[in-house]
């Protein structure tokens, strides 16, 4: 068996909110990231390359730092109040 491994490109986002239901601060982190191997390719079937993964991973931080986030409190109530509706 062959193992390999591949590059990692990473972008660390954070972001601090306030929870929509009760108003208390919020923080959260997260870690997109993408391999340059040659399964992930472009459009024109092309590998990317660090280059061309950036800007994408850029995109995704962006899209998750403008959803909300709930306080711990507020999505457990609200986990529970779905649980007893389904």
């Amino acid at each position: 068996m062959t193992t390999h491994n591949f590059g990692k490109v990473t972008v660390d986002a954070k972001k601090s909110l306030n929870c929509p239901r009760c108003g208390k601060r919020v923080r959260r982190s997260k870690q997109f990231w993408q391999t340059v191997n040659p399964f992930n390719t472009r459009a024109d079937g092309l590998m990317k390359t660090a280059h061309d993964i950036v800007p994408e991973l850029i995109f995704e931080a962006e899209q998750w730092r403008k959803e909300p986030e709930y306080c711990t409190g507020c999505a457990e109530q609200l986990s529970l109040e779905e649980a007893g509706n389904g």
